[in-house]
Order: C-alpha cells, then structure tokens, then sequence
C-alpha cells in the first residue's frame, strides 16, 4: 500500500476503432516524480509528474493507437478531482488538452491547451494558443509558436503573445 493512499489516479483511454474504454491505475510513486518532493512532503494533484503527457505512462505497444487519454487523480483529503484530457489526431501531432479541477464537485480551474503540429520537417514548428474559462467564458491568455531543437526533444521559444487581462473580462 502507498504511503500515499490518499490520491487515487487512473488513466482512461480510448483506442482508435474501438468503443470501449480501457483503464490503467497508478500509484501516486508511478506517477509523480518524488524526488521533487521534501522529505515529509505529500504530493498534491498538481505537482510535478513523472511525464508530461498520459501517453507515456501507457504501454508502448499501443500508444500510437490511442486518440483520447483521460487522467483523474482524486484526493480524499480534500475531496478535489484533477483531470485532463487529452484529445489526439494528425497521427498525434496535433493535441486538445482541457484540464478541470474541482473541489468538492464543484468546478474551480478551466483551461484549455490546443497544440498544432505546423510543420513535419526539421525545423519542426508547433502553435500552442492557452485559454482560460473565467465567469463562465473562455479567454485566450497566452499564443506561442515554438521550434523543436535537433534533438527533437527540447523546445526553443520564436515567438509568444500573451492577451492582456482586460481583454480577457467580459462586458458587463
């Protein structure tokens, strides 16, 4: 048993053509990266995981067939439910992320990440545009075109725009 049995995490996932959806459960140590932790420390729903995306957590065998991924990681100390998910296509160049977080049922954070795959060829370009839901709409807050450096892995920023906060109010 985890020293960590209060969090409960899993990982649904659908498979292209198939309807039904499969499930994975991690331990709390599977899935965050504890050596960021202090030594009495205990994980919250938002510290720093192990990956950055539910994919990798998956067998490799059938990673290239997923086209949703749905993470849950429920805390009873608080009664919060994190979740994200993950919508893939373009042969998973292309990502829909929407993370909600609620706290006792009730919905607090509501943020959406959609990340375009612009170009197939080195120099590898991506579109990230980040919306935020306040009041009851969603905002744009941040447009980043990024390039993957030469080893494919690591990220350089070309351009980002951040929206300005009173833009992002509505009108009342």
């Amino acid at each position: 048993m985890s020293k960590f049995g209060y969090l409960t995490i899993k990982i649904t996932y659908w498979l292209q053509d198939v309807a039904e959806p499969c499930y994975v459960n991690l331990a709390p140590e599977e899935y965050f990266d504890i050596k960021y932790l202090d030594v009495d420390e205990m994980p919250d729903a938002d510290d720093v995981s192990l990956h950055w995306n539910s994919l990798d957590y998956l067998d490799s065998a059938i990673r290239k067939k997923v086209r949703i991924t749905r993470l849950e990681i429920y805390d009873k100390r608080i009664d919060s439910l994190y979740t994200v998910e993950d919508t893939y296509w373009n042969s998973q160049n292309n990502l829909l992320r929407v993370r909600t977080d609620y706290l006792h049922g009730e919905k607090k954070y509501h943020l959406i990440l959609l990340s375009l795959k612009k170009t197939s060829t080195y120099p590898v370009l991506h579109d990230f545009v980040r919306l935020e839901e306040h009041d009851g709409h969603l905002s744009p807050l941040v447009h980043t075109v990024v390039q993957e450096t030469s080893d494919g892995i690591e990220l350089d920023t070309l351009e980002s725009y951040t929206i300005e906060k009173a833009f992002n109010r509505p009108c009342r």
